[in-house]
């Protein structure tokens, strides 16, 4: 693969809340030079990255991070609130213990906001992949969510989560990756999106 074809599976990730216009500009400049899939931001920086963004291909992804199913209506209107502001696709970090409530927090957000482009699960607990975390996996992809995301310490198990998942559900893995033959293994072993900060650094690192 060349560096523009691993370019288009990164999501250039800024997950800092004290993110400032100028970082978020370097940003969004960054990921136009290198042809990202995304960039990822906190809900209160995705208005500054559309403007920046706006007339290019490079999208605009929102992550919100729910904790409680009883506070739903507020991440409804925060997911809502994002895509008014340019945002097509929606990264739910969802910290539950609960299946079925993770099932409910995806259809509630997809109800919605049914114009949203993508909507991505994050599974983001233990690191190993237990039966309980096998049981989320599928569940989180019987939601209608677009695509199941989970930490980089799950590489070793993608293979059998491509098998749980099925073919229409893509699956996004997260983490520090220092090289760009690193990204080119994710990619065929079959992740179908990445999400990091180190983008520049993997474009750095390509081959010439």
């Amino acid at each position: 693969m060349n560096a523009r074809q691993v370019a288009s599976y990164i999501d250039h990730t800024m997950l800092d809340p004290t993110q400032t216009r100028a970082k978020l500009k370097k940003l969004c400049s960054e990921a136009v030079q290198y042809g990202f899939k995304s960039v990822c931001v906190l809900p209160g920086s995705v208005a500054t990255c559309g403007d920046f963004l706006h007339g290019t291909s490079v999208r605009v992804s929102c992550e919100i991070f729910i904790y409680d199913m009883r506070r739903i209506d507020t991440y409804v209107c925060i997911a809502e609130e994002a895509i008014r502001d340019g945002a097509s696709e929606i990264g739910i970090f969802i910290f539950l213990t609960d299946i079925e409530e993770m099932q409910q927090a995806v259809e509630t957000i997809r109800a919605f906001c049914p114009i949203v482009a993508m909507i991505k699960v994050h599974v983001v607990e233990e690191c190993l992949l237990t039966e309980r975390i096998k049981r989320m996996i599928r569940a989180a992809a019987l939601t209608g969510a677009d695509y199941v995301a989970m930490s980089y310490s799950f590489i070793y198990n993608l293979q059998e989560i491509c098998r749980m998942v099925g073919p229409k559900i893509g699956i996004k893995f997260e983490g520090e990756l220092p090289r760009f033959c690193d990204a080119v293994t994710l990619i065929n072993m079959g992740a179908t999106r990445i999400g990091c900060s180190t983008g520049v650094r993997i474009m750095q690192s390509a081959p010439s």
